[in-house]
C-alpha cells in the first residue's frame, strides 16, 4: 500500500493570509497533522487473525469478483472494437490510462473557479466530477470568492508543457472495487452517509441513508430527474452494498443492542443486484514529479496573497460509474466521485463507531 504521508512536501511562499481559507480544501494544500483514512487500513477492535488473515483474503475475493463483474459487464476492446483484437481488457489498462487523464484534467478545471455550478467552468466540472464531490467542491470554491479571493491550480507546475502533458510517468494501482446495488432512483453513489444501525460483522452491516428534502420540494431530485427516497437504507458486506427501501427487508428492524439477526440471503440480494448498480474503484496515484502549484489572488486587483506547492505522490482517488443495468450503456459516464479521501475518511469514522 503507497503511504501517502510519508512522501508528501509542502512548500509555501506570501504566508500573511488566514490559512482557514484553504485548511478544509478538499485537496490537502497544506500540512495538515490530521491524516485521512481511506478503507481497510486500520480495523480498530479486531483480533489479530481478523487483521492478519481473514481481512486479506476476503479483499483479495472481493477484488478478484470486482475484476470479472467490470470486465463482464465493460466488454473487451475486441468486443466493442473489433479491430482492436489483441488489446487488454478494460481493468486494468483502460481504467489506469482513464484515471491518468481524469486526475490532471479535474484540477486544470478546478483552477480560477469562482464555484458557480451553471457557469461554463461549473458545467464542464460536471462532466468528469461526480455531484458529491462537486457540491463540496463548490462549497470551498464560492467560500474564497466571498472573501475576495480565487484559487488558481496548476499540475506539474514545475515541468516543462511538454513533459505537463505527459502522462505516462504517472503509476495508477487499483485497491478496491465497490459496488451499490439497486434501483437508479435508490443506487445514487457509492459514497451514501448514514450511520450504522445494525452489524453483524465488521465489514457486514446495515446503514440508514436520510436525505433533506431540496428546498421548496417535498422530495429530492437527482441529476436525471428521479425522484430520490426520503429514506433508505443499505446493506453492506465487504465492498458490496444493496440500497433497498426501509421495512422491505425482512428482520431489519433497527435493533437496540446493534446486532443483525441474520445476513440477507442470496436470493435478495440477487433480486436487488438485477436492479443495476452503480461501480467504484479507490486506486493511489504515484509519481515523481506529482507537483501541484497554487496560488490566492484577490479579485480585486490580481494581487497575489499566497503561493505554495504539494506533492501529490500517493494521492486517492475514486472514480465512479453512471448508473446501469447489465452491460455498461455507450453514454455511460466515469467520474472523479473523491479525491485526498476527502469524502471516504469521514465515512470510515462513521462506520467505526461502536466498534
Amino acid at each position: 500500500m503507497i503511504k501517502r504521508l510519508a512522501t508528501r512536501h509542502f512548500t509555501t511562499s506570501q504566508p500573511i493570509f488566514s490559512k482557514e481559507l484553504l485548511a478544509n480544501y478538499p485537496i490537502r494544500l497544506l500540512d495538515l497533522s490530521e491524516s485521512r483514512r481511506g478503507y481497510f487500513e486500520q480495523f480498530p477492535g479486531a483480533p489479530w487473525h481478523e487483521r492478519s488473515i481473514l481481512m486479506p483474503m476476503r479483499l483479495k475475493m472481493a477484488f478478484t469478483a470486482g475484476t470479472g463483474f467490470i470486465n463482464g459487464r465493460f466488454g473487451t476492446p475486441s468486443t466493442l472494437h473489433p479491430e482492436a483484437k489483441d488489446s487488454p481488457d478494460f481493468f486494468p489498462d483502460q481504467f489506469q490510462d482513464g484515471v491518468k487523464y481524469a486526475l490532471p484534467a479535474v484540477i486544470e478545471r478546478l483552477s480560477g473557479w469562482d464555484g458557480d455550478l451553471q457557469s461554463p467552468q461549473g458545467l464542464s466540472l460536471r462532466t468528469c466530477v461526480a455531484d458529491g464531490l462537486l457540491t463540496e467542491l463548490s462549497k470551498a470554491h464560492q467560500g474564497l470568492f466571498k472573501e475576495d479571493v480565487i484559487l488558481n491550480l496548476k499540475w506539474n507546475h514545475n515541468e516543462t508543457k511538454e513533459d505537463a502533458e505527459d502522462e505516462e510517468g504517472l503509476n495508477v494501482t487499483p485497491k478496491h472495487f465497490w459496488i451499490t446495488f439497486g434501483e437508479e432512483h435508490m443506487a445514487t453513489s457509492t459514497l451514501l452517509r448514514g450511520p450504522v444501525t445494525s452489524r453483524y460483522h465488521l465489514v457486514a452491516f446495515t446503514r440508514k441513508i436520510i436525505t433533506k428534502p431540496t428546498a421548496g420540494k417535498m422530495r429530492p431530485s437527482s441529476t436525471n430527474g428521479l425522484q430520490i427516497p426520503l429514506e433508505r437504507k443499505i446493506f453492506r458486506e465487504i465492498c458490496f452494498e444493496y440500497v433497498y427501501e426501509p421495512g422491505e427487508l425482512e428482520g431489519d428492524e433497527d435493533a437496540e443492542d446493534g446486532v443483525m439477526a441474520a445476513i440477507p440471503d442470496f436470493q435478495w440480494k440477487r433480486k436487488v443486484m438485477l436492479l443495476g448498480q452503480v461501480l467504484a474503484i479507490d486506486s493511489d496515484v504515484s509519481g515523481s514529479d506529482m507537483k501541484l502549484g497554487y496560488s490566492l489572488t484577490q479579485v480585486s486587483d490580481g494581487a497575489v496573497v499566497a503561493s505554495g506547492s504539494v506533492d501529490l505522490d500517493g494521492i486517492s482517488v475514486r472514480m465512479e460509474t453512471s448508473h446501469f443495468v447489465k452491460e455498461f450503456p455507450e453514454d455511460g459516464s466515469w467520474k472523479v466521485a473523491d479525491l485526498d479521501n476527502f469524502l471516504i475518511h469521514p465515512r470510515v469514522l462513521e462506520e467505526e463507531k461502536g466498534l
